[in-house]
């Protein structure tokens, strides 16, 4: 899963493409609450440990596979 640093209204998030139960992928803005001032190192600290999340997370639902006969 990749992620990007976006800076809005003086905060900076974590823009990603997540896909959805159709497969389409779908793009989610997420705050780390910190602002631009926190400076970029933290930023991308906040990035990585959100990436990391949403992989566990994603890895939990892909597991799950339902067979119909």
């Amino acid at each position: 899963m990749t992620g990007s640093l976006q800076v809005r209204n003086g905060k900076y998030y974590v823009v990603t493409r997540i896909p959805d139960i159709s497969g389409k992928s779908k793009q989610k803005w997420i705050s780390t609450n910190l602002p631009e001032a926190a400076g970029k190192r933290k930023a991308q600290q906040a990035l990585r440990r959100i990436l990391s999340e949403l992989e566990q997370i994603n890895a939990v639902y892909s597991q799950v596979i339902t067979f119909i006969p």
